[in-house]
């Protein structure tokens, strides 16, 4: 008697298929870096050569503005930011469900077209929000693309679904630029995947199509599905406060939408002008930083670890061909000309090498630093005054611009204003007092009416 071949229920097929469908997709974020191994990662510094020196003129110029431009530091931020993105990711990939494994079969022709479960809770499926915010030149884009390169850019998974291949995207990075609409910002996701495929598919096929914002929005739900989109990286967010009214809040509620009902963690980043956007609702400031807030501010003083790190190894990565050795005083001149302003390190040591290099005298000195920034460096001459003065009207002009100052200044402001209420407030209760305190009249009177 032959034996009978049964079909496996499509139930089955998905219990089966699941358990390897997540080990697949937590097993391609690799082993978890210690601080040591995630700093020599994250950093970079090029290696200046005798051969960078003995170029001439020009051609050594350009040469040593490209070696400051490729110096990268690990900002203390950015252990406690690598290990919140990890566990976000985990937990994503540990929520995919058995309906995520159906959809994922169905994309790739394996299996039917079921209708989703409409008892599935999107409550159930947890998602990080993690916030980076900073202001203009700090390094937050640096960082994160270095944050990126610790995981590959995609993953194909060959073994999973028989007769087809499955792609994983781990980081998806988003900048918003254009309209702030729904439309444009699903369109900008579909552009990232299509980059991160090195494709135009995707993007060609929503620019050809007519589809409205229901349309797009199951679209850029089936792709995140189908690539195991482990988390969209949204950055440039201050971007949404030139949009029309609502429209910063309609994007915004959009990427919430796709957190909870996907469980895909975001990542924000902007300068702290998007916090002026979004002070005005504070349900959605605590719904975006829920699992993480990292502010990155400019050094306060030269004596910042952070600072002396940074100024020591641009330091070294100078061609000129006399170089000095860091002194106490060159580092007070290096912060007297930026005020801890990162990008504007970076624009002055160039501005003072190429002075060096131009003149003949090869050797970079305090006194060239700061007669640098006083004939070479006038762009920044009002920004480095503004900071150094800590006047609140020359700041206001740098929406974008933050310093620790700023926030020093506030709490002063407000904990003098507690303390004139509190006077005030005690002056009124003693002159009140004589009228309020009952005499023996008052009482008996008081004493009548109740017994009458």
């Amino acid at each position: 008697m032959k034996n009978k071949t049964h079909a496996v229920p499509t139930n089955k097929l998905a219990e089966e298929f699941l358990p390897d469908l997540k080990a697949a997709y937590i097993n391609a974020l690799g082993p978890s870096l210690s601080v040591a191994e995630l700093s020599a990662r994250l950093s970079h510094v090029p290696a200046v050569t005798d051969a960078d020196r003995r170029l001439e003129g020009t051609d050594r110029i350009i040469r040593g503005e490209q070696i400051q431009d490729e110096v990268v530091i690990a900002h203390e931020k950015s252990v406690d930011l690598y290990h919140s993105l990890r566990s976000a990711l985990v937990r994503r990939y540990e929520s995919i469900d058995e309906s995520d494994a159906r959809l994922l079969r169905q994309l790739h022709g394996v299996e039917n077209h079921v209708a989703p479960n409409p008892s599935r809770s999107s409550l159930l499926r947890p998602a990080a929000s993690i916030v980076l915010i900073g202001p203009t030149g700090m390094g937050k884009t640096t960082l994160m693309s270095a944050l990126s390169q610790l995981t590959p850019q995609y993953v194909r998974h060959a073994n999973l679904v028989p007769g087809t291949e499955v792609v994983q995207i781990l980081l998806l990075y988003v900048a918003l630029t254009g309209d702030a609409t729904v439309k444009n910002l699903m369109l900008r996701i579909v552009e990232a995947i299509d980059r991160a495929l090195g494709s135009t598919l995707y993007s060609q096929r929503i620019r050809n199509g007519r589809m409205n914002a229901e349309h797009l929005r199951i679209f850029v739900q089936e792709l995140c599905i189908r690539y195991g989109i482990g988390m969209i990286i949204i950055d440039e967010m201050q971007n949404l406060t030139s949009s029309r009214a609502g429209g910063a809040e309609l994007v915004t509620n959009e990427l919430m939408h796709l957190r909870d009902s996907m469980g895909i963690p975001l990542m924000f980043a902007g300068t702290f002008a998007m916090m002026s956007m979004l002070a005005k609702d504070a349900r959605m400031i605590r719904r975006i930083s829920q699992n993480g807030f990292y502010p990155m501010t400019f050094a306060s003083s030269c004596t910042d670890p952070y600072w002396k790190l940074l100024c020591s190894v641009r330091w070294r990565c100078m061609v000129v061909r006399k170089p000095l050795p860091m002194s106490d005083d060159i580092l007070r001149a290096l912060f007297d000309c930026t005020q801890g302003m990162t990008w504007a390190l970076t624009i002055l040591i160039c501005k003072a090498q190429r002075r060096a290099i131009r003149t003949g005298s090869e050797t970079v000195t305090e006194e060239l630093l700061r007669l640098s920034f006083k004939h070479d460096a006038t762009e920044m001459h009002d920004l480095v005054h503004a900071v150094a003065s800590g006047d609140e009207t020359a700041l206001s002009v740098y929406e974008d611009l933050y310093h620790p100052l700023f926030d020093q200044r506030k709490i002063t402001k407000r904990s003098e204003e507690f303390e004139r209420l509190q006077a005030i407030t005690r002056q009124s209760d003693e002159e009140a007092m004589p009228c309020t305190v009952p005499t023996p009249k008052r009482i008996a009177k008081s004493g009548k009416r109740k017994a009458a």
